[in-house]
Parts: C-alpha cells; structure tokens; sequence
C-alpha cells in the first residue's frame, strides 16, 4: 500500500506520515517488512501457477436412496501455466528467453512498416535459438483515428486488422 493511502487511512496527511517514518525506524522497518512479505506472497503464487498445483477442496453429493448430502474430500488440480512460465522465464532469465522487435518504417501514411519478432531460448545444444516471426504493415489513411491498418503476412496474403 502506498504511503499516501496509509496516511489517509490514519487520517493524517502523507508529509507528517513521511516525517513519522524517518523519525521512527520501527514504522521504516514495519513497512518494509510488510511488502517484502507481500512480494514474497506473489512471487510463491507465479511459481505455483507456472508449475501446476492442487488444493484441497471437498464436494457435496446428493443421495436421493439415502435423502441426505454426503461430502467426499477431494485434491482439485491446476494444469501449469504457460504464460506465467513465459513471464518467469523472461523475468527471471533475460539472457536466455527474451522477446526482440526490430522495426524498418519507410515512410508515414500509405507506406509499409516491417515489424521482425524475434523470440530467442535456449536450444536444447546449450546455445540459443531464435523462432522468426516477419510482418509487414501498410498503414492506411486514417489509421490512427480509426485505429486499422492492413496487414501483409509473410505468405504475401492480406488482412485488415484492428
């Protein structure tokens, strides 16, 4: 929480929290500590759903022979994530998993701007690998009002896109 919304939450305002904190180092270090556990907290929850987990979870059955609700314990599963893996692995190793974008633009309206996505990992060899992904795009009159721009695949087939 930012130190301007702690301070409205103590009804005072966020110059008088400021002094407090640097007059007090129990507050400096409190809050500290609250966001380093808070950080710790959501770094645990990405790692989990990058890598799958299950939880416990207990469901209700009906018996209509017996008329009564029977409750089973049971472990409910959450297949890995691949875009939180994607956001780790980029996070966590940008040597090795990045996103490059190298841009050409020939010209303002009416004109082509080629767009290369590059995305670099690591091979299986130990070296790095990269998946090219070409695109070219005409960008029309009008565009930035409207927001569309026709766009030529590297087949040399074409789409307008929003």
């Amino acid at each position: 929480m930012p130190d301007k919304d702690i301070a409205q939450a103590l009804g005072i305002k966020p110059v008088r929290f400021r002094k407090y904190k640097k007059k007090h180092s129990c507050i400096r270090m409190t809050l500290r500590k609250g966001r380093i556990i808070s950080s710790a907290n959501v770094v645990q929850s990405l790692y989990k759903k990058a890598n799958g987990f299950s939880v416990p979870e207990e469901k209700l059955f009906y018996s209509a022979k017996h008329d009564r609700v029977n409750r089973a314990k049971t472990r409910k599963y959450y297949p890995p994530d691949t875009v939180a893996q994607i956001f780790w692995l980029k996070n966590n190793f940008p040597d090795f998993w990045r996103d490059k974008k190298e841009v050409e633009t020939t010209g303002g309206v009416g004109a082509i701007q080629s767009v290369k996505f590059i995305l670099v990992h690591p091979g299986a060899t130990g070296g790095e690998s990269e998946k090219v992904i070409n695109a070219d795009f005409k960008i029309l009159p009008g565009a930035g009002q409207e927001g569309r721009e026709q766009h030529t695949k590297s087949d040399n087939t074409s789409e307008e896109v929003e």
